[in-house]
């Protein structure tokens, strides 16, 4: 919490006097932000609040309802999908008004070649759960395909009834030999109930479990923690969990048992990657249809399902879509300034990074118009631009300074004035 004040505070005395719009739309009314990082202990949503006198949560929002490095696709079980379930989990104890969703992650799989946007006529999807079914990784990502060729009916038919839902996803572990990663092993049950820790770089993730619990079934329960932005879990079927992080530092990772007696070994191995099958099907009675099954679910799909979800779940809140400003670029780029240093307009519009977030923008433009939500777009309205750039970005990195968060603030703050 001490850090959400402590950013505010800094808004607060480089904008003083804090005006307030007080014929605000949001007056009184409680935001939620689906955010990435952009919006994940973050600084603009205490201050906008503040501006227009709506309530703002940012411990309920920070690493849980708005989460950094996470993206709008099927399998990412932090993503925008899984994040708007644990918004909805809050309706009973909180009012929710407003709610504000972002994705620039999702300029990693927007690319038509990748064949992840999809077509506007692809069925929506929503995220379920993971099913692990096989023993141990495989060796190889083809290894894995073959053997779903291979025994994707079996896996099918052996499928216990109550796992048979809509939006489940089946999983091949195996092993990738592109970087490394940590194995925990667990080697003994808890001798009584309690919270053991896993730390994860500068994440520390508690893990609640009690004596009855199997070795696989702690496994299974240490995959619905989030191990921190760039950290994935993988269930490698075989009470063990491969944890990996995106970047080579920071990645140690430690276990305290806390008192629970559980027994846990630590490795450092191949990290572990996912081969999954989506189920397409409505229900159970279409569980082993093989046709049902894809190897790709698509951001349309899973856009329209998430707009269809909040609108079921929270039919009085109100649903936008914010397009933020997005400058992620090395300033030294040969070619890219003027000979005054500023920087040139045409050759920045051929950056593949700009040209990669205009196709996004298209796409989430498309897509909210095809689901009438309604899009905030300050990415130009917040008033930063290539001549001021620099006033509110650092180079290569797509979060701005704190001024930069301050301007979304004012830029929504004037949207939502009455």
């Amino acid at each position: 919490m001490r850090k959400y004040l402590l950013n505010t505070c800094l808004i607060v005395s480089f904008l003083c006097p804090l005006p307030l719009f007080a014929q605000s739309s949001l007056q009184g009314k409680t935001v939620w932000t689906i955010f990435d990082s952009l919006g994940d202990g973050t600084s603009w949503q205490p201050l906008m609040a503040q501006l227009t006198g709506s309530t703002f949560y940012p411990q309920l929002n920070y690493h849980n309802i708005s989460y950094g490095g996470t993206a709008t696709v099927a399998d990412d079980m932090n993503g925008t999908q899984s994040r708007a379930k644990r918004l909805v989990a809050l309706k009973g104890k909180y009012p929710i008004d407003v709610v504000l969703l972002e994705n620039v992650n999702d300029i990693n799989y927007i690319d038509a070649e990748k064949g992840m946007a999809g077509s506007m006529n692809d069925q929506p999807w929503m995220q379920g759960d993971k099913l692990t079914v096989h023993e141990g990784a495989l060796s190889n990502r083809q290894e894995a395909e073959t053997y779903f060729q291979q025994h994707l009916s079996d896996f099918l038919r052996k499928t216990p009834f109550e796992q048979r839902k809509a939006g489940n996803m089946l999983v091949l572990p195996y092993n990738d030999s592109t970087d490394w990663g940590t194995c925990i092993a667990i080697q003994s049950k808890a001798l009584k109930e309690g919270t053991f820790f896993i730390t994860s770089g500068r994440n520390k993730s508690g893990v609640y479990v009690t004596p009855d619990m199997t070795e696989k079934d702690i496994i299974t329960r240490m995959m619905q923690y989030n191990y921190g932005g760039g950290w994935t879990a993988v269930n490698n079927g075989d009470g063990t969990l491969t944890l990996h992080y995106y970047y080579k530092q920071g990645r140690n990772v430690a276990f305290d048992d806390n008192g629970t007696g559980v027994k846990a070994t630590l490795t450092k191995v191949p990290r572990s990657s996912e081969c999954i099958r989506y189920f397409m099907g409505k229900d159970a009675s279409e569980w082993e249809d093989t046709l049902k099954w894809v190897t790709q679910v698509s951001l349309y799909s899973t856009y329209k399902a998430l707009f269809s979800y909040l609108r079921q779940q929270l039919p009085n809140a109100k649903l936008y879509w914010v397009l933020t400003s997005y400058y992620n670029f090395d300033f030294d780029t040969p070619g890219l300034q003027n000979a005054d240093s500023t920087f040139n307009k045409k050759a920045f519009s051929k950056l593949e990074v700009e040209r990669k977030w205009q196709q996004l923008r298209r796409f989430q433009k498309k897509i909210c118009k095809a689901n009438g939500i309604k899009v905030i777009d300050i990415s130009y309205k917040c008033g930063i631009n290539l001549d001021n750039l620099r006033d509110y970005y650092h180079t290569k990195n797509s979060h701005p300074k704190e001024e930069g968060y301050a301007k979304w603030a004012y830029a929504l703050a004037r949207y939502f004035k009455k």
